[in-house]
């Protein structure tokens, strides 16, 4: 396939339109079908229109942000575990019949996007890009298109990104390295078996929709080709279109792209459309399940439970009803499932979540995930799914549990940490007046008394339906339904302004369902986001029509399931350890059988098959294809949102203020608190102090009145230590504590109000510390057993010294913590006062960001605010004015390096991180920007280290990347099946870099390209009012005060030259990773049995001595002890 240098001035023609929403007649070619105006929305208007030849849906909006999205989905289904949908998906990126190979990614990201995406679910596969401006939007459109409706589905692109089998027996290929990784995780055999369980054995919910990886083994290409052309059909395609548009343009672009593609072979008619027919209500003996996963952490399972609802995705009224009763029973510390479960001196769960699903036929879920898992005996009947799997009957099933019994007991003779203490009798505080307050008899096995969890869940529900129906408008259940009625509008507000796009494509299923025989008649177009009409009628039904609703949806199903077995869907999952241990050989058997059966000359064929794919597979633009690419985007050539920042300095009775304006709806305060300086014995309470800040008694009021009382009176409130971190995550700024409020502009004098209470009334109690510990502990059980995680946390404490936060904040250091905090209830309490005193105290900088529309009440909130935080006498440190960022982590990095490998039972790929330092910061202005940029054009996609990892099938995905507050440059892997063949293609692409022959990464072609894909970045920094307020506050902790201070750094990216990336790479990238740098760390993590074979893997290629660890063990009593001795 070739592409004309024609085809290419055809696409530059899209220059920069005029931005109108259409008001006159539909295009030629097109049929309007419907108009609404989300009122819900700030008043966004919906525009559907169909292709009248080909069928296509089309839904555009028109948003304020300087980015544009994309969604262009399928209906589609699977109908075993092969991974059908899936594979194609990953198969239509490749090429098309018109456009070769590169042409796709590389011409997005040098329009402003950082790449195309999918996904595939049980019921649709989504294609998305995001882009800066409508020019990009309109030039990567057709291509996308044609790709998706017209792909060339080559046998070459098949082998390497599907499955194949090496020249060393071993089975490969990125999605079956991607499903290797994941297939075998909890979270995906939990919610596949609930599919199954709730839709029916065959129907397309029962299958796993990414494949499962012996099936993938037996996929064809043929098998993909033939479901191409029966599924994606122009017919089939719904599409959604957001940003700064011309409605006539972009129909324009989408009919021309339709044209091209039906010339090129794309199917117009879809004659077996999936979604047709009814789904049967299953017929099952019984609707209780049990998943068993590999782990070898086996403290903690999982509960859930799913109810398919009576009626369709077109009652809005029913689907809102039912998510504002999720969000009463569960979203707060004082809702009635979360007081039964997880706020207890001993919880039974560590969270419960609940959520209604967008599948065709409505469902909700309710998970309980955290529930302490008790050794069973051999007659645990739920084991029977591991029991079947390994042919296990009879004597031979109870030796094999006994065995394993045995061995988990040799195990936890050398578990980490100490024992917890026994726990003394802990009366818990306004219990007596709690209704959900039920009897806890210690020691419950809630998975092998098979109903005494399901019992308790059905109590709770029976007394919130007893408690709402009194109808008590003061106090009690009904008010707090209310308070949920009010807040569910307020939050999908929110929700709209923080993501608009992703809010919008809610309005897909109502295309790509749209021939599904549902319960209830259509609705105008647009029902399923416009909630307006839902929420008003809501509002005026009595208690006793919600406790009917209660009644009747949620608690009659589950109380069914209780009494005979069948009702509501309930499955547990149960952690094992032995079946860890079996599949960790998984690999290596597959390995020994196929060299087997194909012996020697086999696998010398299947080298020079792989071999010829890989060669086929290359990217080759022509001179003349390159240089018909369009400009490159340029920042300037976007208009961002309307923002004004100004920075107001500390002085006597005053703290540093930034007021910013900026479009939203709300009053937006943020306050950080800067740790660092805090005594080590303290800082390692900041964790458990900032769960328990916005849950405590305040002033003496009970935690359960305070949260829900400011659950009323905020929109969103949150402490968090760190920025943009994961749970226990060190995330961008570990020394960083942030109280978040955000109030509506009615509300916005209770903000300031509020911070008081906080900073000057928190009371922690034994029983709240106890039960937030146990939780916590739970949590990490959970978070320890998936692999990129861990090598995270792995990552961040064998790279900084043991007393930064780093260390400090890390699993490997909280867990035994967190035991001894629950053996000294009293001093932890009079710890986190302490830590609470320091709010108020010069001991610990701070800085506020107040964010909002309208000038006065900023004014009002920042003056109340410096009331509550000044020092009437001094001036109070800084914390934007003084950070530093890009050298605070860098003076607790380890001088010297080390390398580690680690094993995580469960783990099925392996994943991998090579860092070191470099002295870099952002003032330094051009040099900084060149590393970032390098960076970006090593990890683009179609790039070299793309090509040579992914497009190889050695795991799904590398990138390099300049974390610029750490100051750090870092080579990682995920879900990799070959950690040598993979560190070998990695390194050799970064050897290669400045050698214009063998190496892309420094050609003029490729910098312009990674050139557009950044300036995305900087652009989806400030899409929406939120992302503006969070990129304020890091430009002003970078030093950059103004925005226009801000704009001039951003525009140096387009002053960098070829020199500029080849003196980054040999001042940084070089030295960091290639020349053994003395302060590199580097890491794998995998399953036990290969631990040893990759700590060498490592060790050769990195020439670096690498530790083996079979455990996480050896690294909790190494954190916890080294950190102890300083404290």
């Amino acid at each position: 396939a070739t592409v004309s240098v024609l085809n290419w001035c055809m696409l530059r023609a899209y220059g920069r339109q005029v931005v109108r929403m259409s008001t006159s007649a539909a295009p030629a070619g097109w049929r309007e079908e419907g108009r609404r105006v989300l009122q819900e929305c700030n008043g966004v208007e919906l525009l559907k229109y169909r292709h009248v030849k080909y069928g296509t849906g089309v839904v555009l909006a028109e948003l304020p942000g300087p980015i544009c999205g994309a969604a262009m989905d399928f209906a589609t289904e699977a109908k075993d575990n092969k991974g059908l949908p899936h594979c194609l998906e990953h198969l239509c990126f490749f090429e098309s019949k018109r456009y070769p190979r590169g042409v796709l990614d590389l011409l997005a990201t040098r329009c402003g996007s950082q790449g195309t995406n999918a996904s595939t679910d049980h019921d649709h596969t989504d294609y998305e890009f995001e882009v800066a401006g409508q020019a990009g939007l309109l030039r990567i459109l057709p291509v996308f298109l044609h790709h998706i409706l017209a792909p060339s589905l080559a046998q070459s692109h098949f082998t390497t990104e599907v499955f194949h089998v090496n020249g060393k027996g071993q089975n490969q290929g990125v999605v079956y390295s991607e499903m290797v990784g994941r297939c075998n995780g909890e979270q995906d055999l939990l919610w596949n078996k609930v599919l199954s369980t709730t839709f029916g054995k065959g129907s397309p919910y029962s299958f796993e929709c990414g494949g499962k990886p012996e099936d993938i083994a037996k996929l064809t290409r043929k098998e993909i080709a033939k479901y191409h052309e029966e599924v994606y059909t122009t017919d089939n395609l719904h599409m959604l279109i957001t940003g700064r548009i011309d409605v006539d343009k972009v129909l324009d672009c989408i009919a021309s792209a339709l044209d091209q593609a039906v010339a090129d072979g794309a199917s117009v008619k879809c004659v077996d459309r999936p979604f047709t027919k009814k789904l049967a209500v299953p017929d099952q003996a019984s609707t209780r399940e049990c998943v068993v996963f590999p782990s070898d952490d086996m403290s903690v399972g999982s509960y859930m439970f799913a109810v398919r609802l009576p009626y369709s995705m077109h009652n809005a009224e029913a689907m809102v009803a039912t998510d504002i009763l999720l969000r009463y029973l569960t979203d707060l510390a004082s809702s009635p499932l979360n007081q039964a479960f997880v706020e207890l001196a001993d919880p039974i769960a560590s969270s419960v979540i609940a959520d209604r699903q967008w599948t065709v036929e409505q469902y909700f879920n309710l998970e309980l995930a955290g529930v302490p898992y008790q050794k069973r005996g051999a007659a645990f009947q739920p084991l029977a799914p591991y029991l079947k799997d390994h042919n296990l009957k009879g004597a031979a099933a109870a030796a094999a549990l006994a065995e394993e019994d045995e061995e988990l007991e040799e195990d936890e003779e050398g578990e980490e940490g100490e024992e917890e203490p026994e726990d003394e009798p802990m009366p818990e505080a306004g219990a007596a007046s709690n209704p959900f307050s039920l009897p806890q008899e210690k020691g419950t096995d809630w998975f092998l008394e098979d109903d005494a969890l399901l019992a308790r869940v059905v109590a709770v529900l029976e007394i919130a339906e007893r408690e709402i129906r009194k109808g008590d408008a003061e106090h009690g259940e009904w008010r707090a339904l209310r308070d949920a009625i009010v807040k569910e509008r307020i939050t999908r507000k929110e929700d709209f302004e923080d993501s608009p796009h992703s809010c919008l494509t809610s309005v897909l299923p109502e295309l790509y369902f749209e021939n599904y025989p549902h319960a209830d008649p259509a609705p105008p177009f647009g029902a399923t986001v416009d909630d307006t009409e839902a929420f008003a009628a809501l509002a005026e039904k009595p208690a006793s029509w919600w406790a009917d609703n209660l009644k009747t949806q949620i608690l009659a199903p589950l109380k069914a399931t209780l009494e005979t077995g069948k009702g509501a869907v309930e499955v547990r999952s149960i952690p094992d350890a032995k079946l860890a241990q079996h599949n960790e050989k998984q690999q290596d058997r597959l390995t020994a059988a196929n060299k087997k059966t194909y012996g020697r000359d086999g696998l010398a064929k299947f080298k020079t098959k792989l071999e010829a794919a890989e060669e086929k597979n290359k990217i080759h633009l022509s001179d003349a294809a390159k240089a018909a690419f369009p400009e490159e985007t340029k920042i300037g050539d976007v208009a961002d949102m309307p923002r004004e920042l100004t920075l107001h300095p500390t002085a006597a009775g005053r703290v540093e203020m930034m007021d910013l304006m900026v479009q939203t709806y709300f009053v937006d305060v943020r306050v950080y608190f800067n740790f660092s300086q805090v005594p080590i014995q303290l800082r390692r309470y900041m964790i458990l102090f900032d769960y328990l800040l916005l849950s405590s008694n305040v002033l003496g009021e009970d935690y359960r009145d305070v949260v829900a009382a400011l659950d009323r009176d905020m929109v969103n409130s949150n402490a968090a230590v760190s920025r943009f971190g994961r749970f226990m995550s060190p995330g961008t700024q570990p020394d960083l504590m942030c109280l978040y409020f955000v109030a509506v502009p009615e509300k916005a004098h209770l903000l300031a109000e509020w911070l008081k209470k906080i900073v000057t009334g928190v009371e922690f109690t034994p029983e709240r510390v106890r039960t937030h510990c146990k939780n916590m502990l739970s949590e990490m059980s959970e978070n320890m057993r998936d692999g990129g995680s861990v090598l995270e946390h792995c990552m961040a404490q064998a790279c900084f010294e043991p007393d930064s936060q780093y260390s400090l904040l890390s699993p490997f250091s909280q867990k035994n913590f967190l035991k001894r905090a629950l053996s000294d209830l009293p001093g932890t309490v009079a710890k986190l006062q302490e830590l609470l005193a320091l709010l108020q105290s010069t001991a610990v900088p701070v800085s506020v960001l107040v964010a909002g529309r309208d000038l006065a009440a900023r004014q009002a909130v920042r003056a109340d605010i410096e009331q509550v935080l000044a020092q009437r006498e001094s001036a109070r440190p800084a914390v934007f004015s003084a950070y530093p960022w890009g050298t605070g982590a860098a003076d607790k990095r380890v001088k010297q390096g080390r390398g580690f490998a680690v094993g995580v039972g469960g783990c099925d790929a392996a994943y991998i991180s090579i860092d070191a330092p470099v002295a870099l910061t952002p003032k330094d202005g051009k040099r900084y920007w060149a590393l970032r940029l390098l960076c970006a054009a090593v990890s683009i996609g179609e790039g070299d280290l793309t090509l040579a990892v992914r497009g190889k099938g050695l795991a799904y995905g590398a990138g390099l990347y300049f974390h610029t507050y750490q100051s750090t440059v870092s080579l990682e892997v995920w879900e990799c099946t070959n950690v040598r063949e993979t560190l070998d293609s990695a390194f050799e692409v970064l050897h290669n870099i400045p050698d214009e022959d063998a190496s892309s990464v420094l050609s003029d072609f490729n910098i312009r390209n990674s050139i557009g894909s950044m300036v995305h970045g900087v652009k989806a920094k400030r899409e929406t009012p939120s992302d503006i307020i969070d990129s304020s506050a890091t430009a002003c902790m970078k030093g950059i005060f103004t925005q226009q201070a801000e704009e001039a750094d951003e525009a140096l990216l387009h002053t960098l030259t070829r020199a500029d990336l080849l003196e980054a790479y040999e001042t940084h990238v070089k030295p960091a990773l290639l020349a053994q740098h003395q302060g590199l760390v580097a890491g794998v993590v995998c399953d036990p049995q290969h631990v040893p074979q990759n700590a060498k893997h490592l060790s050769d290629v990195l020439a670096i001595a690498v530790t083996p660890l079979k455990s996480l063990k050896p690294l909790y009593d190494m954190a916890d002890g080294t950190i102890a001795s300083l404290c």
